[in-house]
């Protein structure tokens, strides 16, 4: 295929697919970095040569999508924090407020799968079956994982009141 082919389909996929891709995404982050992602996804696609391009659809896009998220999470730093998400909104909604950097060091203590299905679904509203379509596992796997991350999470929390109070009653 010519370099101009080339150019024709990558641009091509770019029409027909970027809306999808950039849905995806933006369930997961604001709307500049989402289409950063959007964009290094599509000049990735057309690194992958001939083969890819012609056989591109929107999920495998949309994986190529997640990774180059992935990557710029990494690469800010916020790898370790809720996969760059927003762990603020875990916060609880009165006086006994836990600091953010708790609640990021209590979201660090999961595991990426766990940490990436509880975000999906409770910080952006997404259900287990549009959290499984974006991280390319099952709905049963998803809710797995979230229930999972809530069981640590209920458990590193009561650990924290515990050693709050006994260290106000030796205070």
């Amino acid at each position: 295929m010519s370099r101009g082919g080339s150019e024709r389909l990558v641009r091509d996929l770019y029409e027909r697919y970027r809306d999808a891709v950039y849905a995806d995404v933006r369930r997961m982050t604001d709307e500049h970095t989402a289409e950063d992602v959007v964009q290094e996804t599509f000049v990735r696609l057309a690194r992958y040569g001939e083969g890819k391009l012609r056989t591109a659809t929107a999920r495998y896009l949309k994986v190529i999508a997640r990774n180059v998220l992935h990557d710029t999470w990494r690469a800010s730093g916020q790898a370790g924090s809720a996969g760059g998400a927003r762990p603020e909104l875990f916060a609880a909604r009165d006086d006994h407020r836990a600091p953010v950097s708790d609640i990021r060091a209590m979201l660090g203590k999961l595991t990426e799968p766990q940490r990436e299905a509880l975000m999906l679904t409770a910080a952006y509203g997404l259900t287990s079956s549009e959290a499984s379509r974006s991280l390319d596992v099952s709905g049963p796997s998803v809710t797995h994982r979230r229930t999972k991350a809530l069981a640590k999470l209920r458990t590193l929390i009561e650990e924290e009141r515990r050693r709050e109070r006994a260290e106000a009653r030796s205070a």
